[in-house]
């Protein structure tokens, strides 16, 4: 991960818009964001998530590359975590019934007999 990236994501001071900035000025720092998701360090963790966020409001066409990668969090037993995944969707215009289409098949549901 990025040094200076990181040392932001680190601070629990809100400098969301300051890392926005720097992802649009280096996509290539979007992996970061998703690779600091799964980070031990709490702050690191939900800062990405609301980085991603905003992402998805203002730019979703940056954040639609990983779509695969966040449905497969939907289900995160992080409630704050799993809204931030649920609004990016939504950011990215994706409606319910193709949201239900795309994330049926990684449930794992038994046929009914």
């Amino acid at each position: 991960m990025d040094e200076y990236l990181l040392s932001e994501l680190k601070k629990k001071s809100n400098n969301t818009d300051l890392i926005v900035g720097l992802i649009l000025q280096d996509l290539s720092l979007i992996r970061d964001l998703i690779y600091g998701i799964s980070s031990a360090e709490a702050t690191v963790k939900f800062k990405c998530a609301k980085v991603l966020r905003e992402l998805s409001k203002t730019k979703p066409e940056l954040i639609y590359p990983y779509f695969d990668f966040f449905a497969k969090l939907l289900n995160n037993p992080n409630n704050i975590l799993s809204s931030h995944y649920r609004s990016c969707y939504k950011d990215m215009g994706i409606n319910r019934v193709r949201l239900i289409s795309i994330c049926y098949p990684l449930m794992n549901f038994s046929p009914l007999m």
